[in-house]
């Protein structure tokens, strides 16, 4: 119900413009130093799987599917670091995300992995901003009103999202994010993250 309402709500001041997603892929982000990558393999559907699940649901045969076509792969990263010759996968974890990401961005020294929204639905959602250790543990995650310097109402609207993040910037120390918000208008508010102590710098 509070979705529908916001939905509402934006539909009513902002002039709603359409959007294309393509296909999410696999992807590799990279730190600022290039020691450290991480690599997100969106969550996978297989071919059949909506097929199985009607004939579940109108209780049909289900003989004819196979178990692979039965299964969701969730979305999962794997954080390497680049010794050398060598890569070396860190960790690999499944994301809280549903498909993947739409961005993610990884600190010099590995210790921080912060994610940006969802694929296809930017700004909705408990995963606008994200951030994991260095064991890809959940440390804290965020919805828009929580971090947003701007009245919800003032971004540009799609069909399918909130079109609120301009530049995200990783600090070369590692312990912070500096994120920036852009509004309909194209005015533009940044706010700094400390990633030590997962808290904006402009909280009190």
């Amino acid at each position: 119900m509070k979705l529908l309402l916001t939905i509402s709500l934006f539909i009513l001041t902002n002039i709603v413009f359409a959007d294309i997603w393509p296909e999410p892929k696999t992807q590799r982000y990279f730190s600022n130093n290039k020691y450290f990558f991480i690599e997100v393999i969106p969550r996978k559907i297989p071919e059949k799987y909506f097929n199985y699940i009607d004939a579940k649901h109108k209780h049909k045969n289900l003989k004819k599917f196979k178990q692979i076509d039965t299964i969701l792969t969730p979305c999962t990263a794997t954080l390497y670091e680049i010794k050398n010759a060598d890569t070396i996968a860190i960790w690999s974890r499944q994301l809280i995300n549903i498909i993947a990401p739409s961005y993610v961005t990884v600190s010099n020294d590995g210790k921080f992995i912060a994610t940006f929204d969802n694929w296809g639905s930017m700004g909705y959602g408990l995963d606008v901003f994200v951030v994991y250790n260095n064991i890809g543990d959940l440390l804290k995650r965020y919805k828009l009103d929580d971090i947003t310097p701007f009245p919800l109402n003032s971004y540009q609207l799609s069909i399918s999202s909130i079109w609120w993040r301009g530049d995200v910037t990783i600090s070369e120390a590692s312990t912070g994010i500096e994120i920036c918000f852009i509004d309909k208008d194209k005015n533009k508010k940044c706010r700094n993250y400390d990633l030590t102590k997962l808290k904006f710098e402009d909280e009190h």
